[in-house]
């Protein structure tokens, strides 16, 4: 079924894996591995160029759903300036891999139990403007992953693995990022009000962010 053309089956069948995922702990870890690589397949992240050509059909409908001005102000912190706003045109991923992502992410276990055989692999991974409010990805593999614009507000990433991460512009605001690994990701613009960072690692990571959108950040001083 996620092979199927057609978007309804593709989505039958992610609610369907999710549901026998949920009723039997020995399908749990291969169902979580067959979505992850469902993801990591049709949503890889490939770097744009204008001259660009041979494109999937996939890959041409990712760009099709940008995150429009109002998007962005509606995300903001009540009471923030918006004297910076966010870019008008970040794409959302297609609607299958945002269920994917939704289903991840209120999965039944949690790392460290030991239904979970492994950390999740998301790694370079196309998933700007992907709604991930308050999402269980602690200790996920998201290294390179390109999450610019995305909603992260209240999401569980403690642990998680964001080495390289492109997170611009992303939404963060009561994120828990306790020891997550942030070496060398991109944090420019993004908003990170009341975000947690006590024990993450910080090293490289580029966190210039605009004036209007200054980061008050829990963490150790």
């Amino acid at each position: 079924q996620l092979g199927s053309e057609k978007m309804a089956i593709r989505l039958g069948g992610i609610y369907a894996l999710e549901r026998i995922a949920n009723d039997s702990d020995k399908d749990y870890w291969p169902i979580m591995e067959t979505l992850t690589a469902f993801v990591r397949d049709n949503a890889r992240w490939r770097e744009q160029t204008q001259d660009e050509t041979g494109k999937t059909a996939r890959e041409e409908a990712a760009v099709q759903e940008p995150l429009t001005p109002e998007d962005a102000a509606g995300a903001a912190t009540p009471g923030q300036e918006t004297t910076t706003p966010a870019p008008p045109a970040i794409p959302k991923p297609v609607t299958d891999i945002q269920a994917i992502l939704t289903v991840l992410g209120r999965r039944k276990y949690r790392s460290g139990q030991k239904e979970e055989k492994g950390w999740l692999d998301l790694r370079n991974t196309n998933l700007r403007g992907a709604d991930l409010t308050g999402a269980h990805l602690e200790e996920v593999n998201l290294r390179g992953v390109h999450l610019k614009g995305a909603r992260l507000e209240g999401a569980h990433l403690e642990g998680a693995n964001l080495e390289e991460a492109h997170l611009e512009w992303a939404f963060l605001g009561g994120a828990h990022l306790e020891e997550a690994i942030l070496e060398g990701a991109h944090l420019e613009g993004a908003s990170l009000t009341g975000a947690r960072l006590e024990g993450a690692y910080l090293t490289e990571a580029h966190l210039e962010v605009p004036t209007s959108r200054e980061p008050t950040w829990r963490g150790p001083t």
